[in-house]
């Protein structure tokens, strides 16, 4: 995805410093393009809309930056909920566990309730999706 939008970009690059570089060159030589008898394909209004076209890419490039960037911010958002959740549920499964050990050493051995197996498991499953992510 990244490697796709750069694409465009380095063509829109390169074919403003030939735009540049040619319509340089003739001014630097004093000569007019008509004099000079550019080819058709590397005529003033060709370079010029050429140009024209590489600048709508640039902007078009800008965009989805900007449109990246916010899906970016978007995202850290979310993942930041989903951390404070997973340290929720963390804390709510330490606490889940002490208590089933401290009924544990009242006689009942050191067994842990199945609500306390199912928090550990949803809080591990939040974890991983968090690691994803």
């Amino acid at each position: 995805r990244e490697n796709a939008s750069l694409r465009p970009a380095e063509g829109a690059r390169e074919a403003e410093e030939e735009a540049r570089g040619e319509a340089s060159g003739a001014g630097e030589r004093g000569q007019s393009s008509a004099s000079e008898g550019f080819p058709t394909s590397e005529s003033p209004e060709h370079l010029s809309n050429a140009l024209a076209e590489a600048r709508k890419q640039i902007t078009t490039i800008k965009r989805q930056v900007a449109a990246l960037e916010a899906e970016k911010e978007q995202l850290f958002g979310e993942r930041s909920k989903l951390m404070k959740v997973s340290n929720q549920l963390k804390g709510d499964l330490a606490r889940a566990l002490s208590a089933s050990f401290d009924q544990g050493a009242g006689g009942q051995g050191s067994r842990v309730s199945p609500a306390t197996m199912e928090i550990a498991a949803t809080s591990q499953d939040i974890q991983a999706r968090i690691e994803v992510a």
